[in-house]
């Protein structure tokens, strides 16, 4: 599909012969033309090559450069609270959160998480996807607590 907004797709995903998968997560913009999607399976890395990748670069120019325009008026910045829900795969959320905590690092900005204990926290987050170390009768998630402490 190359013009019009009746068709909206979340995700792509290409199944492999090994019985992995390569997924791209789309996003729906409906005031921008679709855009073209190629698929390299010879790239284990980036099977979908495209113009923009959302990746730390990108995380910089869209969520730093501006608010540095604000911070150049003497205005403070800091990020009030941040996280990634339990139901997002935790390598992708560790990934995510690293690429944020090193901007916000590189801006010499401030970040509060959005709870220590819950869904977002590293504590009793009930991840499906990570191995849990007990500490005072609580779940730890102590990848993601290594990641924090490293920021």
């Amino acid at each position: 599909m190359t013009e019009g907004d009746w068709l909206s797709l979340s995700e792509v995903g290409l199944g492999r012969a090994d019985g992995t998968e390569d997924r791209l997560v789309l996003r729906s913009n409906w005031d921008q033309p679709a855009t073209h999607i190629v698929y390299d399976a010879s790239n284990r890395k980036q099977p979908f090559p495209g113009p923009t990748m959302e990746d730390r670069h990108w995380l910089w120019e869209t969520a730093i450069v501006p608010w540095q325009q604000a911070q150049k008026q003497g205005i403070g910045v800091m990020v009030g609270e941040f996280g990634c829900h339990h139901k997002t795969p935790h390598d992708v959320a560790l990934a995510w959160m690293e690429d944020c905590l090193a901007n916000w690092q590189r801006a010499d900005w401030g970040w509060a998480l959005w709870n220590f204990r819950g869904s977002f926290g590293i504590l009793d987050s009930q991840r499906e996807d990570v191995q849990y170390e007990q500490f005072e009768g609580h779940q730890v998630d102590r990848k993601m607590l290594d990641l924090l402490r490293r920021y």
